[in-house]
């Protein structure tokens, strides 16, 4: 372990007599080489890593490079789920067996895994496990015992809420938080109570959700309200108590504890919609609006139809007949802020059309273009930003986990997720070890859009769709 920083030396010490750990450590922490070294501490023969697609070969590579010859790799990023299985079989211990998080708990895949008695199981970018009723939570709590050791590894544990921690300690440690969600949830979380239905009173027959124990319709005030009880997370509580809890089972490793890395900053360019774009998007919005205070559409349908206001802010309209452009003031707006740049830049996008969007951008500047996304991956063999590209659009879900693009030290958000754990990934790839210049991110939104609310929700740490649905809704009320 001489290769070992000072906090990868701690994060061994912390996790060596442990079964099971999380090692929270940020992106550029080095936590990879942490489970390779407890890995190769415990004498480990047998190991399965569940991780995003786009990380499968960052195994591979560190594994050649810090432990070549301890353990033949499988590298499972082709095929479907059957391929995956069938080449896993034929791989002898010592082995590390690296396969997507989409896979490891789909048919034969499973019932190869069901099959074989494993030494380390790590859930790499252990925060895809946060959902108690996911398929992929669900499944690796129930093969706890497969595994003599277990590992999850990941820079942001609680990316959108102190809830997040639960299935991903359930899966290590049910001792810690217990067996049922809804206990810890009502434990560690303030709720309100919300009841979605219709009012049967005649006359009113108002379709929606009424808040508080009551239940009286807020439009007659009557009590014949029809529907479910429900709850909804409105704060936190008892934080101090889950932090030390978790603290037994998670080493921390903050960057600005364990780096010296150079600042960042953040800055807003903004720009307003075309007349054209402005119009279309005005128009869809007063109709979600209506819908939403009607009744006929919540937060959990209303994500469709909030991209396409977000499509919208990057100039596409999307309707049944398919996309088409309608605008170029984000685009224009791009093309200013690269204007004044002459080093290396990667441009974050959220959506297909984003990216044609900055392509035309650097063809218009004259600038070498590179991409990664899911139909191109412009990388060098070690997962690098190429030195002969001087404009990298990188699709969030492609780009967030697993490559390093500190060659560059702005980056441009074209358009962002819906998840705060997304944002700080994508940070993380371009504020890392190895960067030896100041950060400066630049967001790029549209004025009076969901860009903003989006934007401010995210910093928040506030659920996202929740508070853009009630601050447009708020800001149609004040206008009409």
């Amino acid at each position: 372990m001489s290769d070992l920083w000072n906090h990868q030396r701690d994060a061994v010490q912390f996790a060596e007599d442990r079964i099971a750990s999380m090692l929270a450590m940020e992106v550029g922490c080095g936590k990879t080489l942490v489970a390779l070294s407890l890995a190769d501490l415990w004498g480990a023969e047998r190991i399965l890593v569940a991780c995003p697609l786009s990380v499968v070969g960052v195994w591979e590579r560190e594994v050649a490079r810090h432990y070549p010859g301890r353990w033949r790799v499988a590298r499972l990023d082709r095929g479907g789920v059957r391929r995956k299985a069938e080449d896993a079989a034929r791989v002898s211990a010592p082995c590390i067996i690296a396969v997507n998080h989409e896979s490891v708990w789909r048919e034969p895949f499973r019932s190869y895994v069901a099959g074989e008695k494993w030494d380390l199981f790590v859930a790499d970018e252990s925060h895809r496990l946060k959902a108690p009723g996911g398929k992929l939570s669900l499944w690796a709590a129930s093969m706890r015992g497969r595994f003599s050791h277990r590992l999850a590894l990941s820079g942001t544990p609680m990316p959108h809420s102190p809830l997040d921690v639960y299935a991903q300690a359930r899966f290590l440690d049910p001792s810690i938080f217990g067996q049922s969600y809804v206990q810890f949830r009502a434990r560690y979380a303030r709720l309100e109570v919300i009841r979605p239905g219709t009012c049967r009173r005649p006359g009113c027959g108002h379709h929606g959700k009424i808040h508080g124990e009551a239940g009286a319709c807020l439009y007659c005030a009557c009590h014949a309200w029809l529907g479910t009880v429900a709850q909804r997370v409105v704060g936190f509580q008892r934080l101090d108590e889950l932090e030390a809890k978790l603290a037994t089972l998670a080493f921390r490793v903050r960057k600005s504890d364990a780096l010296s890395l150079p600042p960042e900053l953040d800055v807003e360019r903004t720009c307003r919609l075309d007349p054209a774009t402005a119009k279309i998007y005005a128009s869809l919005e007063a109709d979600l609006v209506a819908e939403v205070e009607g009744g006929r559409v919540s937060a959990k349908n209303a994500l469709s139809k909030l991209l396409r206001l977000q499509q919208l802010t990057g100039g596409v309209a999307v309707t049944e007949d398919g996309a088409r452009r309608v605008g170029s003031a984000k685009a224009d707006l791009l093309a200013d802020v690269l204007e004044d740049i002459v080093e290396p830049v990667v441009v974050f996008c959220r959506f297909i059309a984003d990216l044609d969007a900055v392509a035309d951008v650097a063809d218009r500047l004259g600038r070498p273009y590179g991409e990664l996304s899911g139909r191109r991956k412009d990388l060098t063999p070690e997962a690098t930003m190429p030195e002969d590209v001087a404009i990298m659009a990188v699709q969030i879900q492609a780009g967030g986990v697993g490559v390093d693009l500190s060659r560059a030290s702005v980056a441009v958000y074209y358009s962002v997720g819906w998840s705060l754990g997304d944002l700080l990934q994508c940070r993380g790839r371009v504020h890392r070890h190895g960067q030896t210049r100041p950060v400066t991110h630049v967001h790029l939104v549209a004025e009076a859009t969901v860009d903003e609310t989006a934007l401010d929700a995210l910093r928040k740490r506030e659920d996202l769709v929740e508070a853009v649905l009630a601050r447009m809704t708020a800001a149609q009320r004040r206008t009409a």
